[in-house]
């Protein structure tokens, strides 16, 4: 090869090393670990608020009218199985671990992400003269209303936009009738 063709090659590889020698290594992770900009990934449900309760998978309604001079004293025990889980609508369904952690930490700290099982739980009621009253037992849901949201590992947040879920809360007995 002839001198002059060999100066133009050496200018080009001194040009390239001189370049890779100012990058840094690490120019392509600026966070911790796998993620680029530092953010971790995942789901949020925030700024829920408490939008009530219902109930789900109860018992049948036990009703009693006294119709008698005397208050009388009823007792109802009830055996359920339930299968109750969390649940809510639109992109929300997709992590409910997150909708959980958001009910849970804003609106009601004894939901639970499911109840599931045979449950026996008896009541009584003093049931006054002229008076009447229906029970009934199964599971209430808090039910909450909360935005919905996605961070990425590059920082950056996709809103949702509101959701509505429904967690199991308690197995309880609840009047439903009558003027008790």
């Amino acid at each position: 090869m002839k001198k002059a063709m060999l100066l133009p090659l050496v200018l080009a590889f001194t040009l390239l090393a001189t370049l890779f020698a100012f990058v840094p290594a690490a120019s392509a992770s600026s966070g911790p670990g796998p993620y680029p900009k530092g953010c971790i990934p995942g789901y949020a449900y925030t700024n829920v608020s408490n939008w009530g309760t219902d109930r789900v998978q109860t018992s049948p309604e036990f009703y009693y009218n006294n119709n008698t001079s005397v208050t009388v004293t009823k007792t109802w025990t009830s055996t359920i199985s339930v299968s109750v889980t969390i649940s809510a609508t639109g992109q929300a369904s997709g992590d409910l671990n997150a909708v959980l952690a958001g009910v849970k930490a804003q609106v009601n700290a004894g939901v639970q992400f499911s109840i599931t099982g045979t449950y026996t739980d008896s009541v009584t009621y003093n049931i006054p003269p002229g008076k009447s009253i229906g029970v009934t037992y199964g599971v209430t849901r808090q039910i909450a209303y909360g935005d919905y949201t996605y961070l990425s590992n590059y920082c950056v947040t996709t809103d949702y936009g509101y959701q509505e879920s429904w967690s199991p809360w308690r197995l309880e007995w609840l009047k439903v009738a009558g003027n008790l």
